[in-house]
C-alpha cells in the first residue's frame, strides 16, 4: 500500500500489517473496523473475536484497544498498542491500566505500547509520573513509539518477507 498521511487509521493498518507479517493474528477495536485505508477495511484483515479465555470484563477493556497481536494459536494477546493521533495520550496509558488493574493476576510477556507523533513523547514521559500510573508501575510496563518508529519497523517487516 502506498504511503498515507498520517491518521489513527494509517498508524492502525501499519501495526495490523507489521503483526501479521511477523506471524501474529492481529485485533482491531470494534469501533475502528470499519475505518478503511485506501481500498482495505481494518476489520477485514483481522480476528473476528478476541481469542482469549481471560475473564469478560478483561476482554470488553481488550475490545476497545486500537491493536493487539496475538501468537498464533495462543489465547493471551504478546502486544498491545494504543494509538494517541488526536486524542491525549493519557487516554492510552488510561486503557492499558485499566488493563492492568482489571488482570488478577497480571499476565506477564503482554508488550503495552502508546503510539503517537515525537513531539509527544515529553508528555507521555510526564503521565507516567502521575501517582496511579507509578503505583502499578506502568512506566516500566509501556513504551511510546513514534511514528517514524512505527514506519520503520513496518519497513523492517516487509523487507524480511
Amino acid at each position: 500500500m502506498a504511503r498515507q498521511p498520517w491518521s489513527h487509521a494509517y498508524a492502525q493498518w501499519l501495526l495490523l500489517d507489521w503483526g501479521r507479517r511477523t506471524g501474529h493474528e492481529v485485533w482491531v477495536a470494534k469501533g475502528d473496523r470499519n475505518r478503511r485505508v485506501g481500498a482495505v477495511r481494518l476489520g477485514d484483515v483481522c480476528l473476528e473475536r478476541i481469542p482469549t479465555a481471560l475473564p469478560e470484563r478483561v476482554r470488553l477493556i481488550m475490545e476497545q484497544v486500537d491493536v493487539i497481536w496475538f501468537l498464533l494459536g495462543r489465547a493471551n494477546p504478546s502486544a498491545l498498542f494504543e494509538v494517541e493521533h488526536s486524542t491525549s495520550v493519557v487516554t492510552g496509558l488510561l486503557r492499558m491500566s485499566d488493563l492492568l488493574t482489571t488482570v488478577a493476576p497480571p499476565v506477564e510477556g503482554w508488550k503495552l505500547t502508546v503510539v503517537a507523533p515525537a513531539r509527544r513523547l515529553s508528555r507521555f514521559q510526564t503521565e507516567l509520573t502521575r501517582p496511579t500510573f507509578q503505583a502499578i508501575g506502568l512506566g516500566r510496563l509501556c513504551r511510546f513509539m513514534s511514528y517514524d518508529e512505527l514506519a520503520e519497523q513496518h519497513r523492517d517487516a516487509v523487507r524480511r518477507r
